[in-house]
């Protein structure tokens, strides 16, 4: 009654129904995990390229903390793949820390 105006009653009984829910999807684990694989790939291509072009010491931590990220995902998915690419891949698996300082 604000203002003089009578609003009416809000209907309770009807109520709104969106489209179908879509169920939720689970990515293929083998498509998860090629998709792993590549973005280790490319960042350890990207890390030899800054090699190449003397700025590794600005990327290489960022860079190698990412490739162990992904390594641990992949191990969760499957242990028997990621030992294959860790073979490949060994040296940014436990890596001890650098200083800052060392070239």
């Amino acid at each position: 009654m604000a203002f003089g105006k009578v609003i009416p009653p809000t209907p309770r009984n009807r109520k709104l129904r969106s489209g179908p829910r879509e169920s939720l999807r689970i990515p293929d684990m083998d498509q998860w995990f090629n998709k792993l694989v590549q973005e280790v790939k490319d960042r350890a291509e990207f890390l030899e390229d800054m090699r190449a072009l003397g700025q590794e010491r600005k990327y290489r931590p960022i860079i190698e903390q990412e490739i162990a990220s992904k390594i641990r995902q992949m191990e969760i998915i499957d242990k028997k793949q990621c030992d294959e690419l860790d073979q490949l891949l060994g040296r940014y698996r436990n890596i001890p820390p650098r200083p800052l300082s060392e070239k």
